[in-house]
């Protein structure tokens, strides 16, 4: 360990306490602990499992966001080749015996040996995106998926749409999709039981032999900095916990986004997971800070109420789960292996299909805690949850129990991170009408402008917002104003100083910790962590913007104070506030690239590519 590893490390050990913001009792006792303290995690698996976990880590990299016109087409272009490659591949007669294949797809000429013979260059020549198309499309439901499936029906001598659609409906009838699926998710992940761990926490040292030790994170594999997943097996428990998430959160650059989400929860007595912070090292390689967070599993339901054997814990992860049977009946997986009657989920989803008011849901919802979450997330500009994606929360019966509840998680993309992505999707930077249209001023948004529109929302809140106001305005007058989230911030950021300063120390390898990802991406210093946690927005990684959190915080405070007519502190009111702003790390704008890019036009149709061919 480097000596200036030692001096910081001395600095740790005089940290002070955070001040108690949460009601003690409330959450788990290893919660409790970590107020006061930042343990150290040390998980040791077998030498050959490290190098295993090392080349797993390294499978992803980061889309690119950003993109000139010609270079899209040119991706295009790419990847119809791509595709009519595997076409030529198949042998339809082999793989669908009995099917005519020429009938169900004549577009692909298929010989009487059973393999496809098209044109390629004459299918490339077909292509016909252009500016208007993109236009066109609804940046705010952007996601890679769906936008290549719009830009390849831009095609005048070729139906991909129709194609990819009836072979997807051929080997759905002819091959175990689902167990190919399996195997390319088990080559991708990495998980060991062959583990144990130490912990070092209030003054004495915690042991486990027996540890299921996995990669985790689905989107954040894409960063450098890798997050786990652990399971303590055996029943031991740590102070009340057996199953938690280390997360990197290596999207963001304050390492506050999370906890205080979690903390704002706990702190409104809601029925959450919490969160706090650890060092972690595996085979005494150090790895960094981490949020060591909760993880939503049957262990934490028998937690939290008594309720271990759960059969009703459904993790709806996949985008656009709207809470109606067409979206989320399928999309929702339920977290106990076990269970093969989803009937009470179907009956749940149907009786929301079919509610006209708040009364023909009252007795199987629990609208007010639904309410309150659903305020959380427009108070903290959260798009990546039920509000805008559709995604990251479970829904739960508790044993004995009549009402569904909501339950959120993955708060990384909260209080204004990469908000951007929720409009804009992906930038193309040599058309900026893309963004004529688009409202960037996010914390001045109504609830009506940031909600999507959908069944639930519309008779829950909609139709009838008084109730939905009246709890919006008690989170803002308990926890959500500056008043209180402002010194919280000051405190968190005392506390894990020393912890983010060595997180940005490169390491011998010349990484920074816990960088198990070595495909390129851009890291975030020391003075992005300081700046983000205030009030300059910042260049994210991913390319889009980050809002300071107290400035976030203070925006959005204001706008509710005003539309809803409460009567707010003077102090945070007065226009006059003043508050620093770090022009070294301060974001540009897109317009910045935008003109960048109008200066050096260099217009290509694809044809090049055709060429080449």
């Amino acid at each position: 360990m480097s000596f200036k590893y030692l001096i910081i490390l001395f600095f740790v050990t005089k940290i002070l306490a955070v001040t108690p913001f949460i009601k003690k009792g409330f959450r788990a006792e290893l919660f409790e602990l970590m107020d006061n303290e930042v343990p150290t995690i040390r998980v040791t698996i077998p030498d050959d499992k490290f190098v295993e976990l090392k080349e797993k880590s390294n499978i992803y990299s980061l889309p690119p966001n950003f993109f000139k016109m010609d270079t899209l087409i040119q991706y295009v272009y790419q990847l119809d080749l791509m595709m009519i490659e595997q076409f030529q591949e198949i042998n339809y007669k082999n793989q669908f015996p009995g099917i005519n294949a020429n009938e169900l797809l004549p577009e692909l000429n298929i010989d009487e040996n059973g393999y496809s013979h098209i044109n390629v260059t004459d299918i490339l020549q077909g292509i016909n995106l252009t500016k208007v198309n993109i236009l066109q499309y609804d940046f705010s439901n952007y996601s890679i998926e769906n936008f290549l499936e719009y830009v390849i029906d831009f095609n005048t001598k070729f139906n991909f749409t129709h194609v990819v659609t009836n072979i997807d409906k051929l080997f759905s009838t002819y091959a175990d999709t689902t167990s190919s699926q399996n195997e390319t998710k088990e080559k991708d992940e990495f998980k060991t039981k062959k583990a144990s761990m130490t912990v070092e926490i209030n003054n004495e040292i915690k042991k486990f032999d027996k540890l299921t030790f996995k990669l985790g994170g689905n989107s954040a594999r894409r960063f450098g900095k890798q997050g786990f997943n652990i399971n303590i097996r055996g029943g031991d428990k740590l102070y009340g916990r057996s199953q938690f998430k280390l997360r990197a959160d290596p999207s963001e650059a304050t390492y506050l986004r999370s906890k205080l989400i979690c903390d704002i929860h706990n702190r409104l007595g809601l029925p959450s997971i919490s969160a706090n912070y650890v060092t972690l090292y595996i085979n005494e390689e150090y790895m960094g800070l981490y949020i060591l967070m909760d993880a939503i599993k049957p262990s934490w339901t028998g937690y939290v109420f008594d309720d271990e054997n759960t059969t009703t814990l459904y993790q709806c992860k996949k985008r656009d789960s709207k809470l109606t049977l067409q979206s989320s009946y399928n999309n929702c997986k339920n977290e106990n292996e076990d269970v093969k009657d989803n009937k009470e989920w179907y009956n749940f989803l149907l009786a929301l299909d079919n509610a006209n008011s708040v009364t023909d849901i009252e007795n199987i919802l629990d609208i007010d805690q639904f309410l309150t979450e659903m305020a959380i997330e427009y108070l903290t500009g959260a798009f990546d949850h039920y509000l805008n994606f559709g995604h990251n929360f479970y829904m739960y019966l508790p044993k004995n129990d009549t009402k569904w509840k909501f339950l959120s998680y993955d708060f990384d993309f909260d209080l204004g991170q990469d908000i951007d992505l929720s409009k804009i999707g992906i930038l193309i930077v040599d058309l900026p009408e893309q963004l004529n249209n688009i409202n960037m001023d996010y914390p001045n948004y109504s609830f009506e402008e940031w909600a999507k529109p959908n069944h639930l929302i519309d008779i829950l809140i909609l139709k009838d917002p008084h109730r939905f106001e009246e709890i919006l305005k008690d989170i803002v007058t308990k926890v959500f104003n500056p008043a209180i989230l402002f010194p919280h911030i000051d405190e968190l950021k005392a506390f894990i100083k020393p912890y983010v300063e060595m997180d940005k120390i490169l390491n011998n390898d010349g990484y920074l910790p816990g960088k198990l990802n070595r495909n390129p991406s851009n890291d975030y210093t020391l003075v992005h962590w300081d700046a983000n946690s205030e009030f300059t927005t910042i260049e994210t990684t991913l390319g889009f913007r980050a809002y300071g959190l107290k400035y976030w915080i203070l925006a959005k405070y204001r706008y509710i104070c005003k539309a809803y007519g409460l009567t707010c502190d003077a102090t945070y009111m007065d226009e006059n506030f003043q508050y620093p702003i770090d022009k070294s790390v301060e974001a540009a704008g897109y317009d910045y690239y935008i003109e960048a890019e109008q200066t050096e036009q260099n217009p290509n149709d694809g044809k090049d590519f055709i060429e080449k061919k």
